[in-house]
């Protein structure tokens, strides 16, 4: 996946997956996947199978091995899932939103910590300061 390309978004017992295999740190079977979901997740094999196999086929999960012993690991680590993925949001909300999107954001970082302000002010600065920033 390229830097800016888009990710897909996941349902709940895809993030549960993806959070494993993540917190894993390499590639695991079906089965290894399925107990660690257990018992919060109280699926069948199968369930996690076709979970699985849908996250390859949206470029999640790359799988390697024969089949019956198939082993699967993360495209993106979770930090470039979630950096792109919210990325994405970013941009559909300034897009639908606009103005009122970054006002919103401010005062829910602030909401959030205080010192998310002071971090954003830093961003903001690192970026007008970037060669190729533009002022408008």
């Amino acid at each position: 996946m390229k830097k800016r390309e888009k990710v897909p978004s996941l349902g709940p017992l895809e993030r549960a997956v993806m959070e494993q295999l993540w917190k894993a740190g390499r590639p695991l079977s079906i089965r290894e996947v399925l107990e660690a979901l257990q018992p919060a997740y109280p699926v069948t094999f199968n369930t996690v199978m076709t979970v699985m196999n849908r996250l390859v086929e949206k470029g999640l999960l790359r799988r390697s091995g024969e089949r019956r012993s198939y082993l699967y690991a993360p495209v993106l680590s979770r930090q470039e899932y979630l950096g792109r993925s919210s990325y994405q949001q970013m941009e559909s909300l300034l897009a639908e939103m606009g103005p009122l999107a970054l006002a919103r954001f401010v005062d829910a970082a602030a909401d959030a910590d205080p010192t998310y302000l002071r971090r954003l002010a830093e961003l903001i600065r690192q970026k007008e300061a970037a060669p190729g920033s533009h002022e408008g």
